[in-house]
């Protein structure tokens, strides 16, 4: 069964300006949540800047929850992550 959790996210408006927002989503059983404590923001969110979508995409945080079938994370852990493109 999916968790279901509610988070804080900033995001860019159609105006350019940056918002804070509330959403709510499931987590998946291969998914993590982390609550970010650091991101960079790089010249990749000024073009996403006015897309409604959160800025930042390398950061460093805490693990808050799991999915079922994580068996590679923790709650509490600390983890980081950069820039992933897929090719």
């Amino acid at each position: 069964m999916a968790t279901t959790k509610k988070f804080t996210i900033f995001k860019g408006e159609n105006d350019g300006k940056i918002v804070e927002a509330t959403t709510e989503r499931s987590l998946s059983p291969d998914e993590v949540l982390v609550r970010i404590t650091h991101s960079g923001l790089c010249g990749t969110d000024c073009h996403f800047r006015k897309a409604g979508i959160a800025l930042g995409h390398e950061g460093v945080g805490v693990v808050e929850a799991v999915g079922s079938s994580c068996t590679t994370r923790k709650v509490g852990e600390i983890v980081g992550w950069g820039y992933i493109h897929k090719v």
